[in-house]
C-alpha cells in the first residue's frame, strides 16, 4: 500500500473541511471586530510611545492590518468568500480599488496616496521583517485618521444604522 498517497488524501480532506469551516465561521462583523482591535492596539502603542520615530514598524503594521481587515469586512458583507479574500493577499491598494470600482466607495486623493505609501511596505512584509534602506512613509497620525474613517464607514456598512436609528429619531427627553 502506498502510505504517502493515503496521507496526501487525508491531508486534502482535512484542508477541504478546514476551509469549509473557515468559510462558515468568518463573517463581516468578526473581521470588523478584529480591525478595530488592531486599531485600538495602535492607539495604545501610540499613547505609550508618541514620538514618530519610536516603534514605527509595529505602528504601521497595526494601522495597515486594521485597514486590511476593515476592507475585507466590507467585501465579506458584499458576499465575498474567504477564498476570494485570501486571493487578495495583503494588498491594500487592490482591496481599496475593489471597494472604489465595484462598490462606489469615495476616497480622498490624499488618503489614497497615504495608503499607497504604507501598502508598499505592508504588502512586502517590510513592517514585519527588517529590510535595509531608506523608506518613504506616510505620516502615521494622518494614516491613523484614514483608518479611523474607514473603520467608521465599514461599521456603517456592516452593522448598519438600525442600531442607532431609534435614538436619533426619538424625541428628546424632557
Amino acid at each position: 500500500m502506498n502510505y504517502g498517497h493515503a496521507a496526501k488524501l487525508r491531508h486534502e480532506e482535512y484542508k477541504k473541511a478546514h476551509y469549509q469551516e473557515v468559510e462558515q465561521r468568518t463573517d463581516d462583523r468578526g473581521l470588523l471586530w478584529f480591525a478595530n482591535d488592531y486599531y485600538q492596539s495602535y492607539l495604545t502603542l501610540q499613547e505609550a510611545h508618541p514620538k514618530h520615530t519610536e516603534l514605527l514598524s509595529p505602528k504601521f503594521y497595526l494601522l495597515c492590518h486594521a485597514l486590511e481587515l476593515a476592507f475585507k469586512s466590507w467585501l465579506r458583507k458584499e458576499g465575498w468568500t474567504t477564498k476570494q479574500l485570501r486571493a487578495m493577499d495583503h494588498n491594500l491598494i487592490a482591496l481599496l480599488a475593489e471597494l472604489v470600482d465595484s462598490h462606489g466607495v469615495v476616497v480622498p486623493p490624499d488618503a489614497i496616496q497615504a495608503i499607497e505609501l504604507a501598502n508598499h511596505y505592508y504588502n512586502t512584509k517590510q513592517y514585519e521583517y527588517f529590510v535595509r534602506g531608506a523608506k518613504t512613509l506616510p505620516d502615521p497620525e494622518r494614516l491613523s485618521i484614514y483608518v479611523r474613517l474607514f473603520l467608521g464607514m465599514t461599521k456603517s456598512h456592516v452593522v448598519g444604522f438600525e442600531s442607532i436609528k431609534p435614538r436619533l429619531l426619538s424625541p428628546p427627553e424632557k
